[in-house]
């Protein structure tokens, strides 16, 4: 009969591998980036923001109507540090890019 193989899983090293990590760096004064990684297809991004130092400016896609664009192009045209993407928006029809959702 042959021999099944043996594991030893020592239960510090499973509990590491199950808990949450987190990265954070300062993008500028004022303004700090963090990323946490859960255990499973999770990860959460936030920025902290000091609003003594850093400027927050809304903006909407499109130029000045509805529309579409992409947070990267809408950060480089603004000079931005960072931006976030604000919410969900209607693709395609009469009311492409309209703002949909609790905040619109």
């Amino acid at each position: 009969m042959k021999k099944r193989p043996r594991y030893r899983i020592f239960p510090g090293l499973l509990l590491l591998l199950f808990l949450p990590s987190t990265y954070a760096e300062e993008i500028a004064p004022g303004l700090r980036y963090q990323q946490r990684f859960e255990p499973g297809p999770l990860s959460i991004h936030w920025l902290e923001v000091d609003p003594d130092r850093i400027s927050i400016r809304l903006k909407h896609a499109g130029k000045g109507g509805l529309g579409r664009e992409t947070v990267s192009t809408m950060a480089r045209e603004q000079g931005a540090l960072a931006a976030v993407n604000g919410g969900f928006f209607t693709i395609g029809g009469r009311f492409d890019g309209k703002a949909t959702g609790p905040f619109s």
